[in-house]
């Protein structure tokens, strides 16, 4: 049975990013399969998995706009550990998305400040569905 956690808080600094990486690490140190979803504009949870984003095939950005797959996507941090990267571009997409998007995802683990708004409601409404 897939679980997903999300980390959030609507005020910034309070260790979501921390946790949140460390959370999936440690998951996968116990033989778990974590994918951590980027989805901070800022994507301090990609540069804290060591990936560098300028070799990136995709970003969230582009999963969200249908515009790459997940799978072409997803960058293995470790064994057992995944990551569906961020970018700064991601600080648009809930205006190009519009709030009815219906995209397939899985989250089990997310970095995203809780706020009612379409993008965060779609990530976490339709994670069931993939």
């Amino acid at each position: 049975m897939t679980r997903i956690i999300a980390v959030t808080n609507q005020k910034g600094g309070v260790g979501k990013t921390t946790t949140t990486v460390n959370l999936g690490a440690s998951l996968a140190r116990m033989r778990r399969r974590v994918l951590l979803i980027d989805l901070d504009p800022q994507a301090n949870a990609t540069v804290g998995c060591g990936v560098e984003r300028d070799a990136l095939a995709g970003t969230v950005y582009q999963v969200l706009l249908g515009q790459a797959a997940i799978s072409e996507t997803i960058v293995t941090v470790s064994p057992g550990l995944d990551l569906l990267p961020a970018e700064h571009d991601l600080a648009g997409a809930q205006a190009e998305l519009g709030g009815g998007s219906e995209r397939t995802m899985t989250i089990t683990a997310c970095d995203k400040p809780l706020r009612p708004k379409p993008a965060t409601i779609m990530c976490l409404s339709i994670a069931h569905r993939h």
